[in-house]
């Protein structure tokens, strides 16, 4: 650890570490002059938690938005990967990260081929490779399932400027803050 200030008059020692495992650690600080410095009892706790993760469950077929509340997430989309996984690692379907800052990560569930009610376990990652826990009172459940919105039709025109999608079907829900259209090529 690199002490990065000492400030005798309030009695604080700033210090700062790149990273450590989660856990409770305890401290030990020897002095120059004093020595070793009597710490007993004196610790502090490392790590990430999950506080609640929504919606807890989207469709099979990928693209529900998943907001996970927590502490100590990075700032960086890619400090923080979330899967969601029924066996492990083995056959985890990825979570893409949209946005993370130190309290909320907002990911998109990858499609996969597991059946309606496949029930699985959203994991955060953190930096150092380990999971971020999942506080008591939360759940980092998903389940994954077939959804109620139908499409009927799709049809394009071109206005001379601009193009205009019309997709029609049954079960929208919401607005327009709810859907993303993603168009994909074909050859």
């Amino acid at each position: 650890m690199n002490v990065i200030g000492v400030d005798d008059a309030n009695k604080v020692l700033t210090v700062m570490f790149g990273g450590a495992w989660s856990g409770d650690y305890f401290i030990s600080i020897r002095h120059k002059v004093y020595g070793l410095v009597n710490t007993k009892g004196l610790n502090f706790v490392v790590g990430a938690n999950v506080t609640s993760v929504s919606p807890n469950s989207g469709s099979k077929y990928g693209g529900t938005m998943v907001t996970i509340q927590g502490t100590n997430f990075g700032d960086l989309i890619t400090d923080n990967p979330v899967q969601i996984s029924t066996l492990g690692a083995v056959g985890s379907i990825d979570c893409f990260v949209q946005t993370t800052n130190s309290t909320t990560i907002t990911c998109r569930v990858d499609k996969t081929s597991k059946a309606d009610g496949t029930e699985a376990k959203m994991i955060t990652f953190l930096k150092v490779s380990e999971e971020a826990k999942c506080t008591p009172n939360s759940t980092c459940e998903w389940t994954y399932n077939t959804p109620s919105a139908t499409l009927t039709s799709a049809a394009a025109s071109f206005d001379g400027t601009n193009w205009t999608v019309t997709i029609s079907g049954t079960g929208f829900v919401g607005d327009t803050s709810n859907v993303d259209l993603i168009a994909n090529g074909i050859k």
